[in-house]
């Protein structure tokens, strides 16, 4: 009706046929007595298709290109609401990060300051910043990299040097996944009650969970020997506690491996 209705005020002329009345009385035949009275009802006539043409406008269909009104349903092209898609996955929407003081734990947040990824608060807190430390990454970006994350493979034989004058000794590194193994084979150590190894490589110690762990005498030592080793993935340095040997002239020798877990 309403395109109808359009059209008939943009074509009307004097062979135009108007009826008395039309459905639902949307407009109706009246008398005109004077020119001056044609020449209003015309200007009023224009002002409706103005009118209704910007109607027309806004209440259409949304586009990529314009907006309008949006129909919902999973049809395609049409829109889902953010709730009901959060709820179809498990998700309750808490809303944008900048914007709701009062987080609540379990409800996901759209982080509007950082990335434009969607959160799950952890921690019930207030603030309108984003801690990473409240939230966990529940994106499909995330999920993807943690994925991947546990599946690659890292190994690398280092020479590391001690804070007590042993220099070069070998330890083998190997990540796979979250795990780190760290590992040597008679490992020259001082026979006093440290020997700290210094400089261990970040891609190995970043995340990663501090360990103690023991190693037992190497091939090349008197026998007997063993220690307790302190790996301490924030200084990115690994101690040896020997049992000290009493009236042993030299280095220990210590063989160990110590397995951990990064955080990713």
């Amino acid at each position: 009706m309403k395109k109808q209705t359009l059209d008939l005020i943009k074509n009307i002329n004097e062979t135009t046929y108007i009826p008395t009345n039309t459905e639902n009385n949307v407009f109706e035949l009246f008398q005109l007595d004077t020119i001056a009275d044609l020449r209003k009802v015309s200007r009023n006539f224009m002002k409706l298709y103005v009118l209704l043409n910007n109607l027309d406008n806004m209440t259409g269909l949304a586009t990529n290109e314009n907006p309008g009104i949006v129909k919902f349903g999973l049809e395609n092209g049409n829109a889902v609401d953010v709730k009901d898609w959060l709820k179809g996955i498990g998700g309750i929407l808490g809303g944008y990060v900048s914007k709701v003081s009062n987080k609540e734990a379990g409800k996901w947040y759209i982080n509007d300051l950082t990335d434009g990824k969607i959160y799950k608060c952890i921690e019930t807190h207030v603030s309108t910043s984003f801690d990473l430390t409240k939230y966990k990454d529940i994106s499909n970006y995330g999920i993807s990299d943690r994925l991947e994350n546990l599946s690659n493979f890292r190994q690398e034989e280092v020479r590391l040097n001690s804070a007590n004058g042993l220099n070069q000794q070998i330890f083998n590194l190997i990540a796979v996944g979250s795990l780190r193994i760290i590992s040597f084979s008679n490992l020259g150590v001082k026979n006093e009650y440290e020997t700290k190894f210094v400089n261990i490589p970040d891609w190995f110690c970043k995340n990663a969970v501090t360990l103690n762990f023991s190693a037992a005498n190497g091939t090349g030592g008197a026998g007997g020997e063993v220690a307790e080793c302190y790996f301490n993935a924030t200084e990115r340095s690994l101690s040896i506690f020997p049992s000290i040997r009493n009236g042993h002239i030299g280095n220990l020798q210590m063989t160990g491996q110590g397995i951990t877990v990064a955080r990713i």
